[in-house]
């Protein structure tokens, strides 16, 4: 199974129902589940060789580019843990599998330390359910649905919490931040590679 979750921006939600419409605290993005990675190229090249941004103003205006990697060696970063959620076993033992598939393919492996992740988890957190997760409340309690142990969970942090503009903004400028800072120690540690 393969899958491509695009940049942000560059396939329309535009026909596609979600909750929390207009949210821009964090932007969702639609990608292409496939058997094949034959497939995704397809999908992502018949979507934006429509030039989608023509009728989706949102959108950033990139068609797709198929490269050919040059004689550059290509490096892959791992991380092999965050440091707030920790993976299980069977999980640290597929990473090993594909990082060994990477290794035999001539690929360099580094391994990449987390930056201050419990930051980025209190922020995101925050930022998912702004509404106090109202919303997807009222939808499931009107399906008739009950909360799944792990959702009730994730609608129960200390930061999820109906907020204000004036607290968006915050934690949005608060994003902004921690994004800026982790993409300078990015671009630093890059350049040790």
């Amino acid at each position: 199974m393969y899958g491509l979750r695009p940049t942000t921006l560059r396939i329309t939600k535009q026909g596609i129902m979600g909750i929390q419409s207009g949210r821009e605290s964090i932007l969702g993005v639609v990608g292409p589940l496939a058997r094949h990675r034959d497939d995704i190229h397809l999908f992502m090249k018949t979507i934006l060789d429509t030039q989608p941004w023509l009728t989706d103003p949102s959108l950033v205006p990139i068609p797709w580019r198929s490269i050919a990697l040059t004689s550059h060696r290509l490096t892959v970063a791992v991380m092999w843990d965050d440091l707030v959620v920790h993976p299980h076993p069977p999980v640290t033992r597929a990473l090993r599998e594909t990082i060994q598939h990477l290794k035999n393919s001539a690929i360099r492996i580094v391994d990449w330390q987390p930056i201050d992740h419990l930051t980025s988890w209190h922020l995101i957190s925050a930022l998912y359910y702004c509404n106090g997760a109202e919303e997807e409340r009222s939808l499931l309690a009107a399906a008739n649905e009950q909360l799944l142990p792990l959702t009730d969970w994730i609608f129960n942090q200390p930061n999820v919490k109906k907020r204000t503009w004036i607290d968006m903004n915050e934690l949005i400028s608060a994003r902004e931040t921690y994004r800026n800072q982790y993409a300078r120690t990015w671009n630093e540690r890059e350049a040790s590679f």
